[in-house]
């Protein structure tokens, strides 16, 4: 029984350390037109999940209009609801 418990806990360790590994994208600037992330250039995918839930709220789709380099291997992706 303890060594399932181990396992377990080690299981649950390296899905918690594997969430941290990519940072949520952040909002820089959000109104009704659209929405801008800054995110690690890895995780584009998630800014524009965020940005198709976020244009929802208007009965609109996300469309991506630019993505510029922010240094630190971080991105700038602005979206506009259409």
């Amino acid at each position: 029984m303890n060594k399932l418990k181990s396992i377990v806990f080690a299981s649950s360790a390296i899905l918690l350390a594997s969430g941290c590994m990519t940072a949520n994208p952040r909002i820089i600037s959000a109104d009704d037109r659209g929405i801008t992330y800054r995110v690690k250039s890895d995780n584009q995918s998630a800014a524009r999940d965020n940005a198709d839930d976020y244009c929802q709220k208007w009965n609109r789709n996300a469309e991506l209009r630019s993505v510029t380099g922010a240094g630190n291997d971080r991105s700038i992706l602005t979206f506009a609801c259409i």
